[in-house]
């Protein structure tokens, strides 16, 4: 009886230590925390603003404080975002977005990443990484711009 728990105990410990990695979805106030943070520039139509307060979240936050999860909540939204446009901007032609501001790069991004993200989940991928803050981004974006509708300011830059 006794090996037969032992057994039991030695082969949940793989599936101990692989829900460890499993990132659950983040709190709704660090959403929350992050749209009030990051919506004054985007409601502006600051890109470079936006940018630089993504950059700033990173430099003043310690990377192992809570607080580091709106940075990469809001980087890995934005950046994706950016990316994305910048395939329709490729395709007509323009220049890489990344060329006026450097720190949405791939090459860059990925650095963030690495340094930020990956040591949470030593195991896992870009992709399946990515896919973890999937759903919290979408929420996030819906917030940011609901933010900027009852502000009344979307894309008010000039």
């Amino acid at each position: 009886m006794k090996k037969i728990l032992i057994v039991a105990g030695l082969m949940a410990l793989p599936i101990c230590a692989s829900a460890a990695n499993t990132k659950k979805p983040l709190a709704f106030d660090t959403i929350e925390a992050a749209s009030k943070r990051f919506s004054p520039p985007l409601c502006q139509g600051d890109i470079g603003g936006l940018i630089n307060a993504i950059s700033d979240c990173y430099e003043n936050t310690d990377r192992t404080s809570p607080d580091i999860q709106q940075c990469i909540l809001a980087d890995i939204a934005i950046t994706s975002q950016i990316m994305l446009e910048q395939e329709k901007r490729a395709a007509l032609g323009k220049p890489d977005i990344s060329q006026e501001y450097p720190f949405v790069s791939w090459p860059t991004f990925q650095k963030r990443f690495n340094y930020y993200v990956k040591p949470q989940f030593p195991n896992k991928g870009l992709k399946q990484i990515l896919t973890y803050y999937k759903q919290d981004a979408a929420i996030f974006l819906v917030q940011l711009t609901n933010s900027c509708k009852k502000e009344g300011n979307t894309d008010s830059a000039d």
